[in-house]
């Protein structure tokens, strides 16, 4: 497997240098790529154009792996889907990973100049993660490939953090389109379900089943939490006091039966989940 990987690897360093030199009437430009009057270095854009091999390969390793181990070559022979609906066309592996490189650096850019529009920086605290892991890079670590680590950095700045800061930046508490407690409340309400149960475990200390006479006290005593609540108005105050009468109960078995069975499953619990989609 490690060995598929870094025949992978230096194919990829291969390919993606051929394009660059290629496009380049065999000489390598010093400018790769202009995006609304930003340019891009041959170095920036061989950073983004493995980002992309790399979102590629975790995205279809079995794939490639099945190829290689069957001694197929995958830049000849595999194809994938690039676009969508009917403008949707198949493309080899090599153009596939050439135009999601550029896509993403549009989008990226896209994203920055957002951040410039609303004046928002970089996220400070997954700014910081970010440079935290950048002190592993070893000296040179990506020169195999065409690019040296200060343009690694050039991408790995705005792909890791622009997407994020802007919608935090925005939608977050104090941003521009924060969202109001009111419009929290209703996206709360009718995406999520928020409710409270009484569970008892039909296990004993032993991790044995019950009997069938023990299990229909259990099933008897939880009927009578639901009786309590059902003869009530059936309010979230009406169900706390029986979760307290469940609470009161528990202690008092605890302190009157001397035993050490273990009832940290018997539990009564708040939940709350999203709602499944219909």
């Amino acid at each position: 497997m490690l060995t598929c990987k870094k025949i992978l690897c230096a194919l990829l360093a291969c390919v993606m240098l051929a394009a660059v030199l290629c496009t380049a009437g065999c000489s390598t430009p010093k400018i790769a790529a202009t995006i609304d009057g930003q340019e891009y270095s041959t170095g920036e854009y061989l950073a983004y154009l493995y980002s992309a091999y790399a979102a590629v390969y975790q995205q279809y390793y079995y794939t490639l792996y099945y190829y290689s181990y069957s001694n197929l070559d995958y830049w000849k022979d595999l194809t994938l889907s690039y676009g969508e609906g009917d403008a949707a066309e198949s493309v080899d592996l090599a153009e596939y990973i050439r135009r999601t490189a550029q896509d993403n650096m549009v989008y990226i850019k896209a994203l920055e100049n957002k951040l410039k529009e609303f004046g928002l920086s970089y996220d400070e605290k997954k700014k910081a993660e970010l440079e935290d892991s950048l002190k592993d890079l070893k000296n040179n670590e990506y020169i195999a490939f065409g690019f040296n680590n200060e343009n690694y950095k050039k991408m790995a700045y705005p792909s890791s953090l622009a997407e994020y800061s802007l919608f935090y930046g925005l939608y977050d508490h104090n941003g521009p389109r924060a969202m109001s407690e009111d419009e929290i409340r209703a996206y709360f309400d009718q995406n999520f379900l928020s409710y409270k149960l009484i569970e008892l475990s039909l296990v004993g200390a032993d991790n044995a089943d019950m009997t069938e006479e023990q299990a229909k006290e259990v099933t008897d005593r939880l009927q009578g939490y639901l009786d309590a609540f059902n003869a009530t108005g059936k309010t979230g105050a009406d169900f706390e006091a029986v979760i307290k009468q469940f609470n009161d109960d528990q202690k008092k078995a605890a302190e009157t039966e001397d035993t050490t069975e273990d009832t940290t499953e018997d539990t009564a619990e708040d939940t709350t989940e999203e709602k499944e989609e219909e």
